[in-house]
Order: C-alpha cells, then sequence, then structure tokens
C-alpha cells in the first residue's frame, strides 16, 4: 500500500524589507499541515499492516490444523484399510473352514452308506451260509438215520403211494417222494429251533444296535457274538477237518491287530518348558489331540488289514471281495492320495498319517486351522509326532512315535 503523501508547497518568496512576511506564516502552516497528514496516513498505512499481520497469523493456524486433520485422517485410512485386510483374511478362513466342513460331511454320508452297504453284503452272506449249514445240517442228519436204521422197508415200483414207518425212531416214510415225517414226539433238529432263533424279533433288532461302531470289523465281530453256540458247532465227524468261517465263528476280534500301541500322555511338566506355545493349548486338549491321531491310525492299519485278509478267506464269495476292493480304493480315493503315491523310504517302518486325514477325521481341526498347526507343531516339539513331507508337491505327513 503506497502512502498518501500530498504534494511539496511552493518556496517561501523572498522577505520585502518593511512589509510584514506573510509567505513565511503560510508556509509555516502548509508545513504544519502536511506533517499532521503525514501522520495519519502513517497510522493508517500501520493499521493496514496489523490487519495484514493478523490474516496471516489466523491462516497459518489454519494452515497448522489443516495439516494435523490431514494426518488423522491419514491414520485413520490406513487402519481402516489393515481392518479390511483382517476382515477378508477372517472371510477366506472362514470360508476354507465351511469348505472343509462340507468336504467332511459328504465324505461322511459316502462313508456311511458305504459301510451300510458292506454290513448288508456282509450279513447277507453270513445268512446265506447258515442256511447252507442248516440244509447240509438236515441232510446229515437224514443221512445218520439212515445208516442207524437196521430194519427199514423199501417200497416197490407197483406201490407209489405206499408208506413204511420206520422200527427205530416211529418216523413214516414216503416210498417215492422221500417225506419225512416225524410222528414219535422227538426233538426237532438243533438247526430248525436256530433258524427260529435267528429269525425271531430280538435277533433281528440286535443287529441294528451292534453296528454303532465305526469300523466294520467290530460290526461283525459284535454279530459274531451275538449268534447263537450252536452255529459254530461241527454237525459230524466227517466235517471235523474243514475250516471254519472266521465271520461265523467271531475269530475277527484278531482283524485289529491286538492292542494298538499308544503315545505317552503329555504332562504338565513338558508342557511349562514349551514357552513359545504359549497358554492357550492345555494338556487336556493336547492329550485329545493325541488320542483321536492314535484312532485315526488304528482305523486305518485295521481297515488295511481286513481288507487285505478278504482274500484270505475261504467262503468268501467272489462278489464279496470285489466289494472289498471296490471299497478300499473308494476309501483311497477320498483321502486325496494312495498309500503308494504319498509314502516314502522314510515312512517305512512306522505308523504314519497324512495331515488330510487328520483334517477330515480329528475335532481339533475344527477349532481352526491355526489352532490345529500349533497343537501338530506342539506335539512334533513334545517328541510325539514327526513331521516328513509326503510323495508330490504340497504332501505333509506324520510319523506316529508311540511308546512301545
Amino acid at each position: 500500500m503506497q502512502p498518501n503523501i500530498p504534494p511539496m508547497p511552493r518556496p517561501p518568496e523572498p522577505p520585502v524589507p518593511g512589509r510584514p512576511n506573510r509567505s513565511a506564516n503560510r508556509g509555516t502552516r502548509e508545513a504544519e499541515e502536511l506533517f499532521a497528514a503525514a501522520l495519519s496516513s502513517l497510522a493508517e498505512d500501520a493499521a493496514a499492516v496489523r490487519q495484514l499481520s493478523d490474516v496471516a497469523s489466523l491462516l497459518a493456524a489454519g494452515g497448522a490444523d489443516a495439516g494435523e486433520q490431514r494426518e488423522r485422517l491419514t491414520g485413520l485410512d490406513r487402519a481402516i484399510a489393515a481392518v479390511e485386510t483382517r476382515v477378508g483374511a477372517l472371510r477366506q478362513i472362514l470360508n476354507e473352514e465351511k469348505a472343509a466342513v462340507a468336504r467332511f460331511e459328504t465324505i461322511l454320508a459316502e462313508e456311511a452308506s458305504s459301510q451300510a452297504e458292506l454290513i448288508g453284503a456282509l450279513l447277507a452272506t453270513m445268512d446265506r451260509k447258515r442256511r447252507e449249514e442248516e440244509q447240509q445240517d438236515g441232510h446229515g442228519q437224514h443221512r445218520d438215520s439212515d445208516a442207524k436204521t437196521p430194519g427199514k422197508e423199501v417200497g416197490s415200483d407197483q406201490n407209489h403211494g405206499a408208506r413204511h414207518f420206520n422200527g427205530a425212531d416211529g418216523s413214516l416214510i414216503g416210498s417215492n417222494s422221500g417225506e419225512h415225517h416225524s410222528y414219535s414226539g422227538a426233538p426237532q433238529p438243533r438247526s430248525g429251533r436256530r433258524a427260529l432263533h435267528a429269525r425271531s424279533p430280538g435277533v433281528a433288532n440286535a443287529a441294528p444296535n451292534s453296528n454303532s461302531s465305526r469300523h466294520p470289523s467290530q460290526r461283525i465281530r459284535n454279530h459274531a457274538r451275538k449268534k447263537p453256540n450252536s452255529s459254530i458247532e461241527t454237525k459230524n465227524s466227517s466235517r471235523d477237518g474243514e475250516n471254519v468261517n472266521p465271520t461265523e465263528t467271531g475269530s475277527c476280534e484278531s482283524e485289529d491287530g491286538g492292542d494298538h500301541p499308544s503315545f505317552l500322555p503329555v504332562t504338565e511338566e513338558e508342557l511349562r518348558l514349551q514357552l513359545r506355545f504359549g497358554p492357550h493349548l492345555c494338556r487336556y486338549d493336547i492329550n485329545e489331540a493325541l488320542e483321536e491321531i492314535r484312532e485315526v491310525v488304528r482305523k486305518k492299519t485295521a481297515l488295511d488289514r481286513s481288507l487285505g485278509a478278504g482274500h484270505q478267506h475261504g467262503r468268501t464269495t467272489n462278489s464279496l471281495q470285489r466289494r472289498f476292493e471296490y471299497l478300499r480304493q473308494r476309501q483311497r480315493q477320498n483321502a486325496g492320495s494312495s498309500l503308494e503315491e504319498c509314502e516314502t523310504d522314510a515312512h517305512r517302518g512306522h505308523d504314519w498319517v497324512s495331515e488330510q486325514e487328520l483334517r477330515e477325521n480329528c475335532a481339533f481341526f475344527r477349532h481352526g486351522e491355526s489352532t490345529a498347526r500349533a497343537t501338530l507343531q506342539l506335539l512334533c516339539s513334545l517328541k510325539r509326532l514327526r513331521q516328513v513331507p509326503g510323495r508330490g508337491s504340497g504332501v505333509v505327513t506324520y510319523l506316529c512315535l508311540f511308546a512301545r
């Protein structure tokens, strides 16, 4: 802003002798007025400068506040982006868990249907074998009664309708039809009572209750235990050397290979030494996980033994053998990879299980992927498991270090 300066006054005229100096007085007044105007102009300029400085200070304060607000908004934006990333990761984990649960339910339903079909086939085979044994019992008893009867008469060709009495047991025998009617009140054969007992409602209702176990060998064992003891008796001396079906005699008790080895339970002292895993893994959950892993390995070993021993049963039909092979192949396909595809030289001679099998059969995987992996790493650190890479990309297996 330019200062408001008035024009300079004219210089005073030189004084004339004998005349009053009026021009000097006028110049003095003009100088005073000019000085007063200059002072007022300077005051106005100072006020304007003061206003400008106030506006500048206000603008500077507003700029600082704007920068602070900008920084706050930037930090809030970063926090929102981090939360969105975490929410996306959690949503992905939830989707994976839902997919795993759906796969587990599908595999469980397929396994239940296959087990039901296998049980039906085994029960049908056992019923057929029981009927064959009953027929053989009836023929054997007829032959024994014929051999022990000394005075039995034989009808001629002319006497087609003649009937003759056996003098030994009082039974009526048709000469042509070969019918055998007992009139002496002798006890019925054991096979008839056995067939009646097998078809009674109590035994028919007992079969579904005995199939509560997961493994087919246990269901066969329970069914064989509830059969009458007369079904495994030797019928005559000519059959003493025959092999008896192990399914009928209950000899499949040894299908599981006896007592399966177990893990050493985890103690509190061992957990206190594992500081890097934190206090969220308790001893009860760890021992429960060990028991679940042992159960998976036991079922896997028992299934391989039972399916492998299906060819050794002398009375197993070819269709049942094919059914065994089909179920074995299907179960291995559901597991994602066969034993030959996963097994390496490090697995031979050890009980082992893949991580996919644990994910589909163990309950501790339902608590979350991170918790399950922390549990497996803790068990490896406690020398209960040993992680071994399987054959193929991304295949993880664990050797079971049982207490021998």
